[in-house]
């Protein structure tokens, strides 16, 4: 009965040490991922522009970005996703991963819709399709704050864990 009563306590003592050692090999291997996805957007990487930039430019009845720019925002997005599942982590941490992954998509899928955009003439299908990325993009920084809410979990911190705001409509992006 000792040993029973010893086993359980030690063992709550593990797994209650697996949430925080979870956490830090997320922060190591994949929280650098997921900030590479803002700097695709936010400041462009391997020496192309970044993706936001374009999107508003687009928007904005501006220049439309090239296809070439585009692909290549693509294949940063789908080089990320190889990288992301890659990672071995903890059992702990393959939820927070798993969100990341679909961050990472929701990101990509943006991107794919921005494109889809480029190829529209001036016009409402345009401006639905560019309304339809923005929202894709916020939702997927979202999805990216439930991952860091989920890594806190992990830490045995309760914070940044909040109801999302809706999303931006239609209207309101298109008008």
């Amino acid at each position: 009965m000792v040993a029973l009563g010893s086993g359980l306590i030690l063992g709550s003592q593990r797994t209650t040490d697996a949430g925080p050692v979870a956490a830090a090999a997320f922060d190591e291997a994949v929280a650098p991922l997921l900030r590479e996805v803002d700097t695709l957007w936010i400041a462009g990487r391997d020496g192309r522009a970044p993706i936001g930039p374009a999107m508003v430019d687009l928007r904005q009845g501006g220049p439309v970005p090239d296809p070439e720019a585009l692909a290549g925002w693509l294949e940063a997005h789908d080089t990320l996703l190889i990288r992301l599942v890659g990672v071995d982590l903890p059992l702990a941490a393959r939820g927070a991963q798993r969100q990341g992954v679909v961050a990472v998509t929701l990101s990509r899928d943006a991107v794919e819709v921005l494109a889809r955009a480029a190829e529209q003439p001036s016009g409402p299908l345009r401006d639905e399709l560019a309304a339809e990325s923005i929202r894709l993009r916020v939702r997927a920084e979202q999805v990216i704050l439930a991952v860091e809410a989920s890594v806190d979990d992990l830490r045995g911190e309760r914070r940044r864990l909040s109801v999302l705001p809706p999303l931006p409509g239609f209207a309101e992006l298109v008008g």
